[in-house]
């Protein structure tokens, strides 16, 4: 099981809360060595998470999350390996995947919340400002989606919608190779910026 204690960063990577925002990014999985998101998620001058890509480590963050209360707006990172654009995703799915994390378990059972709703919306800004962000941030580098997947990334997102009180919102996002890190960072500062401004 996973240590409670959650593993926040600054830049000068001392553990101090220097604003009501969380970003959060994932560790290495399977053949990604180096998962972009970690990398980026370090980017904003916010507090940052590298989270193991392991459901008890997820879930226990998760938990110790929601308990501490410290944040207003949570924007979680996560690689789309085959994706061309950046994806802000719409929902969160009531779903477990197979696949297996990096420790070599599974999730219990084929749903995240026994009894909960099949999907949860994002609730990082109003619906219909949500389309209108996507299209000013930029619409050739970042796209909605209704398909967040089925593991890791999904059960995250799935877990904060369902139990943290704040906005949150995921974004995934392709390699590097694809769109440089100078321009993801542009573009998922920008949404940062937006969302706090709701928040304030």
């Amino acid at each position: 099981m996973a240590s409670r204690n959650l593993e926040l960063r600054t830049e000068n990577n001392r553990q101090v809360m220097t604003s009501r925002t969380l970003i959060t990014g994932f560790g290495p999985f399977g053949e990604h060595r180096d998962n972009p998101s970690g990398e980026l998620a370090s980017c904003f001058n916010r507090d940052h998470a590298l989270l193991e890509v392991s459901y008890d480590y997820v879930y226990e963050f998760w938990d110790a999350l929601v308990k501490d209360g410290n944040y207003d707006t949570v924007i979680c990172l996560g690689l789309s390996a085959k994706a061309t654009r950046m994806k802000l995703e719409l929902f969160a799915r009531n779903k477990v995947g197979s696949t297996v994390d990096v420790n070599g378990q599974s999730w219990s059972t084929e749903f995240i919340v026994s009894e909960g709703p099949p999907c949860l919306g994002a609730t990082i800004m109003p619906p219909d400002l949500i389309f209108a962000t996507a299209e000013l941030i930029d619409g050739k580098l970042i796209e909605l989606s209704t398909n967040p997947g089925d593991y890791l990334c999904n059960f995250l997102y799935y877990l904060m919608l369902a139990g943290h009180p704040g906005q949150v919102g995921f974004v995934h996002i392709p390699p590097f190779e694809v769109i440089p890190i100078e321009k993801q960072q542009a573009t998922v500062a920008k949404l940062i910026v937006t969302a706090e401004a709701m928040s304030a």
